[in-house]
């Protein structure tokens, strides 16, 4: 990535020293940060100027940065003449030097990826682990500490119950104060308030001289442990980003270690010495965090959002050093300005004041205004969240997430409280109870152990039986397994029970946290998952007062009926969960096109979409049917707008608007999840001859203000699908990747464009025009199996054209300085039929082979992290231009009505192909057995049905390459007859044709029978009578009228 490096001083003031920018402005920090600050021009637009972090060593001179910012208010970034110009002139004879140089930078994720996961990662998990192990600890505490306190103090079984009911509330209390801490000074700052607060006072509550003290001591206790999420999410911060969904994984094991150690302390502990020394032991590893604090690093991502770049670089270089790798050649940048484009999304229907923003990126925080805004913004999304279209999911979400947490530390408490209670509520001799206390400590250590199987089990069912089943499984599991216990049993069997269901109820819960992330829209997501988990706590706060409660009042039945009643309605509700997710195809789309004359109703595909687990679209338009079908799906939407469309909405902001609330607001307040606007498809194209390189940009922008102004700006991105032909490489290999020169700086403002607003660089990438449009291109090299002849750039050798031509945009990205922004690949397949290279099994190889990297997570050398693609196509299109070749109406992984054409595996299962498809008669035209070849009508005739409808398949190594010259005639006629709606006038051609019920499809051509578009397609207001006879060209007439005699 390439940046203008400038270095300016100013000699006037030489005699009072060099006075760096940050020093004369109150901590406005260096050049790229100025021109950040002023990027919002006089009309409140977004602007982004792309310069070197770099010192200017001028005077109090707020003059220059006012001009400066004046210039970058145009929105343009000045070229270097134009920027030597402008200090010239303002700075006059009084500069002594202007340097320039050229530099390689990149981001904190850029490094991350370089140095992976090793040493240093390892230490930075062992003490993250540690901490949630310790939070584990403390909620465990809870099982042993009532009985004692309330034998010591004499306390009811209600003052007992509100133990535990203070701890967690005190820890949803803490979740959100230890994240605007850690947010607002550091991560490290925010978790070492938590261990201290956690340690400190959780040791204090030894000594809690009466009961208001100890619940005193035990709520600010849980504030502290809401301070959990802080360590995730620093651990997470140093993890490359392929690796964290795994890490994730392995996290949670930390948790489940630290209930093991505290029953296993308890049970050597509780016996002599008592509840005290337990409290006071199990503070020892939250101590043991703040012993190593200060040998532990802040994020690097953190310390370069508040432009402490200096020390997140020594913290990359340590990094580098404990993992024995090296960092990304370059200069290490920010990604500051990203974030705040993120927060300018939050608030991007408001018009709020320039000034008001400047100053949040210059405090280097969020300001009072900001987070004022960002609250709006949950309010709004929680009013989403409880919309028509996710009602329904989001309420039985939080019964889901409820009923776990009320469940899972309900099982906790029971094992504690069910053997007490027997000793309490029954006459019992002391021997007796001492046994029974004893026997305490080593059920809970027993049912502890339940959680790794919990773990295991969970993993092993939820990719097999799907996310609803195994929830709703192991609830009705946890159900049966509590049933028994509304009455007396022996201790063993009490033992038993409780440790199956602890191990249902641990997989459950873990279940849920994987499906709840996945069930909702993305521009929801965060806040629904983050409301549901809030459901848990509570779920968390009133346990304590049912468990405990009820059973200390010897009112076990009622106690335990509660618990059932809860775990069967969470399991009722899981069955009820919208939608199942096992099996989703994540990260893989289909393009749904419609240049067919008799297309499949939207209804069935929408079905065969869900039934195939496909959850991203990309649409070409905005075609009122497809998008009515996809209503309350969950199916995220790409709609499109035509290249034709480009000059009006780039000239007319009226039509932009327009545009946008008739197909993209509408639509979206009817439930239909559209996540971007494709603006034109492959507009810079070679071949359009330029025709709209002037409309791409000024459309792209638009219709971007038309959906801010339209509420949408946060949850509907905008972009342009771009051919690959936008870049290349002047040596042959990816690192060579550069934009062409014609269009680069035209390309240079689309792509910031994009970063600024967080939006995809879309491209679309076609191995297989690579290899047909070279002779001597190597075959395998098109696939993903490996190369004999692969490409070697530097240390990276490509097996494969789409990983090298991926990188090469990755590269060209990279140097000109968005090395970081989202790459998705809008169109990537192969061809079945028209072509000597398109066929079923070569198309079957790249597309599962695509598929297989896709899910695998496996992204490219450039870009490791998982791939973002989309299938061309769904289906195929027999009314699509052939001027490429005729292979363009054969991309589709279904055939024109919608049956699979080959086996390809997108997820679990095979692809499955439509449902409830209506075809007309089994009736074809073919040529007369009694008719001559020599017949002078039938070369025209042929001519004129080839003309009028799709002859691709027939032609030298395709798939009716087979058929004699009968063959051939016959599949022409049949073509136009079928387009025609078997009309039987479209069958004469001169009397050659002739209408048969028997099929003369062979073994690899097949003589189609098209949709009935009677049913369905009602959508296309047109009439098939008028595309068929009513379309024909004048050229084309007499042929016509010569088929009718």
């Amino acid at each position: 990535m390439k940046r203008e490096k400038i270095e300016v001083v100013n000699k006037s003031f030489s005699g009072k020293g060099w006075c760096r920018v940050s020093h004369c402005l109150n901590k406005v920090v260096v050049i790229d940060e100025l021109i950040f600050l002023f990027k919002y021009g006089v009309r409140g637009e977004q602007r982004s100027v792309d310069l070197v972090s770099s010192t200017i060593q001028v005077g109090e001179k707020k003059e220059l940065l006012l001009s400066l910012a004046r210039i970058i208010d145009g929105g343009v970034l000045p070229s270097k003449a134009a920027l030597f110009s402008f200090l010239i002139d303002t700075l006059g004879n009084s500069i002594e030097r202007i340097e320039m140089e050229d530099t390689q930078t990149y981001t904190v994720d850029d490094a991350l990826l370089s140095l992976g996961f090793g040493k240093f990662q390892a230490l930075v998990f062992l003490y993250s682990g540690v901490a949630y192990a310790a939070e584990a600890m403390e909620v465990t505490i809870l099982s042993f500490i009532g009985s004692p306190v309330q034998s010591e103090w004499s306390l009811s079984a209600h003052e007992k119950s509100i133990i535990p009911s203070v701890v967690f509330a005190g820890m949803l209390t803490g979740a959100y104060s230890w994240g605007v801490v850690s947010d607002t000074y550091g991560r490290r700052m925010g978790f070492l308030f938590t261990a201290l607060v956690t340690s400190v006072v959780g040791f204090v509550s030894t000594f809690a001289p009466n009961y208001i003290s100890l619940l005193i001591f035990r709520f600010f206790v849980g504030i502290g442990l809401g301070g959990g999420p802080v360590l995730f999410a620093w651990f997470l911060e140093f993890v490359p980003a392929p690796y964290r969904g795994a890490w994730m994984g392995v996290f949670s094991f930390c948790w489940s270690i630290g209930t093991i150690l505290e029953a296993s302390l308890a049970w050597g502990v509780m016996p002599t010495l008592g509840w005290r020394w337990l409290l006071a032991l199990s503070s020892l590893p939250s101590f043991l965090l703040l012993i190593f604090y200060f040998f532990t690093p802040e994020s690097p991502r953190y310390l370069c959002m508040n432009g402490q770049k200096t020390e997140a670089m020594h913290i990359l270089e340590t990094m580098a050093r404990m993992n024995k790798k090296a960092l990304p050649s370059g200069e290490l940048i920010s990604d500051r300005k990203v974030e705040a484009n993120k927060l300018d999304e939050l608030d991007g229907d408001n018009n709020g004041s320039q000034s008001t923003r400047a100053e949040q990126v210059q405090e280097g925080g969020a300001s009072f205004s900001a987070h004022l805004t960002s609250k709006v913004k949950c309010i709004g999304s929680l009013y989403k969240l409880l919309s028509r279209e996710l009602i329904r999911t989001t309420l039985l979400l939080w019964i889901g997430f409820f009923g776990n947490a009320f469940s899972y530390y309900g099982v906790i408490l029971l094992t504690s409280s069910l053997t007490d209670q027997d000793s309490k509520c029954r006459s019992v001799n002391s021997h007796k109870k001492s046994n029974e206390g004893n026997h305490l400590y080593k059920d809970v250590f027993i049912t502890s152990l339940a959680e790794l199987p919990g773990l295991i089990l969970a993993a092993l069912l939820v990719d097999k039986i799907g996310r609803k089943l195994t929830i709703a499984t192991m609830m009705f599991a946890t159900f049966a397994f509590l049933m028994p216990l509304i009455f007396h049993q022996k201790e063993f069997t009490i033992t038993a029970l409780l440790f199956c269901a602890r191990i249902c109820v641990t997989g459950s819960i873990t279940t849920l946290s994987i499906y709840a992330p996945e069930i909702y829209p993305t521009f929801v997501r965060s806040t629904g998952f983050g409301v549901a988990n809030s459901m848990g706590k509570i779920g968390g706060i009133i346990t304590p007062l049912v468990t405990v409660g009820l059973i200390d009042g010897c009112h076990r039945a009622a106690a335990v009926i509660v618990f059932e009643c809860v775990v069967f309605l969470t399991g009722l509700a899981a069955i009820l969960f919208p939608v199942e997710t096992k099996g989703y195809a994540n990260g893989i789309g289909v393009n749904w096109g419609i240049q067919a004359s008799h297309p499949l109703p939207p209804s069935i595909l929408v079905e065969m979409l869900k039934d195939n687990k496909i959850q991203k679209v990309k649409l070409f338009g905005a075609e009122e049917g497809p998008l009515n079908a996809l209503r309350n799906t969950g199916i995220q939407v790409m709609v499109g707008i035509q290249n034709d469309m480009l000059p009006s909405l780039a000239m007319d902001m009226t039509a932009a608007e327009k545009w946008v609330s008739k197909n993209v607001s509408s639509y979206v307040n009817i439930g239909v999840n559209i996540s971007c606007v494709a603006v034109g498809n492959e507009p810079l194209l070679k071949s359009l001859n330029e025709t709209y390189l002037q409309y791409c940009f000024p459309a792209l922008q638009n219709i971007q203000s038309a959906l801010v102004k339209a509420g949408l700006g946060s949850q509907v991105k905008v972009t342009i699908p771009l051919n690959a032909g936008v870049y290349d490489s002047a040596n042959g290999k990816p690192s060579g990747g550069e934009f062409r020169p014609e269009i680069k700086d035209l390309m240079l403002s689309i792509v910031k464009f994009l970063n600024d607003n967080n939006s995809p660089f879309i491209v679309n990438i076609y191995p297989f025009i690579s290899l047909n449009n070279d002779p001597n291109f190597p075959i395998d090299y098109a696939f993903f199996e490996g190369s004999s002849s692969p490409v070697i750039d530097g240390s990276i050798s490509y097996t494969n054209t789409f990983d090298a031509n991926h990188d090469t945009l990755v590269w060209a990205l990279k140097k000109n300085g968005f090395g970081n922004i989202s790459i998705v690949v809008g169109e990537i397949g192969w061809p079945t039929d028209g072509n000597v290279n398109a066929n079923v099994r070569y198309a079957q190889k790249f597309n599962q082979g695509l598929v297989n990297r896709v899910l695998s997570g496996q992204g490219t050398p450039m870009r490791p992290a998982p791939i973002d693609a989309y299938l061309f196509s769904l289906l195929d299109e027999d009314e699509k231009s052939i001027l490429p070749g005729n292979f363009e109406r054969h991309w589709g992984i279904l055939s024109f009505d919608g049956q699979a054409k080959y086996q390809l595996k997108l997820g679990e299962s095979e692809l499955v192909g439509a449902k409830g498809v209506k075809y007309m008669k089994s009736r074809w035209c073919v040529l007369k057995p009694s008719a001559s070849l020599d017949d002078p009508n039938v070369a025209p005739g042929v001519s004129f049905a080839c003309g009028n409808a799709d002859c691709t398949s027939l032609g030298y190594k395709t798939s009716c390459s087979d058929l004699d010259a009968r063959g051939n005639i016959s599949y022409a006629f049949n073509s136009y007859y079928q387009k025609n709606d078997q009309d039987d006038r479209a069958c004469q051609f001169s009397n050659l044709g002739t209408i048969t019920d028997q099929d003369p499809s062979t073994q690899t051509c097949r003589f189609p029978i098209m949709i009935d578009v009677s049913f369905g397609a009602s959508w296309r207001r047109w009439s098939v009578r008028e595309h068929g006879f009513a379309s024909l060209s004048a050229a084309s007439l007499p042929f016509f009228l010569l088929g009718l005699l």
